[in-house]
């Protein structure tokens, strides 16, 4: 929840992709790195120009598999294709519950179903591996609801889905739909 982080300053430094590719290069020289993990990289796709130079510097440079994880809807036909070329091995997608309203009013997710859909199945297309994100005993769900989001990872057939149970920590907006 951003608002944890009001009136500290920026948040996000950006690096341009040479200087990041150039880090994973020297980083590849010192340690026996076999898979690069950018699983906690989610604003990765969210600059596609950023995005699409990264991939093909890093397809060029470091040719090693890595992991991610992104928004779903950032997953259209060109990036599962640049994310297949840079040897992108597995690609996490959170989308909590299946329970849109739940998704999109209290987590503010703003992800559709479709837009997962269509993530899950282009990426499993070009053979990149999709873990899903899930959670469970949301402030307003039910066992059905619960349920309905297992049904919806059944349906996306993710090679894993992991579930964890809502943790509304004090100060976070879901903390305070939680007690309220």
């Amino acid at each position: 929840d951003m608002a944890l982080y009001s009136g500290k300053g920026k948040w996000v430094r950006k690096r341009s992709p040479e200087n990041v590719v150039a880090e994973i290069r020297e980083l590849r020289q010192r340690y026996p790195i076999e898979v690069l993990n950018l699983e906690r990289d989610d604003h990765l796709t969210i600059q596609r120009d950023w995005t699409f130079e990264f991939l093909e510097a890093y397809a060029r440079q470091v040719d090693l598999p890595f992991v991610l994880q992104c928004r779903p809807e950032t997953i259209d036909l060109e990036t599962a294709d640049a994310l297949a070329r840079a040897r992108c091995a597995s690609v996490t997608i959170s989308f909590e519950t299946a329970d849109a309203r739940l998704r999109n009013s209290l987590l503010r997710k703003e992800i559709s179903d479709e837009d997962v859909v269509q993530a899950v199945t282009l990426l499993k297309e070009r053979g990149i591996f999709v873990k899903t994100l899930n959670m469970i005993g949301l402030p307003g769900e039910d066992l059905d609801g619960a349920l309905e989001t297992l049904a919806f990872n059944v349906r996306l057939r993710p090679q894993f889905a992991r579930c964890s149970i809502a943790t509304p920590f004090p100060g976070t907006r879901l903390f305070e739909q939680s007690v309220s």
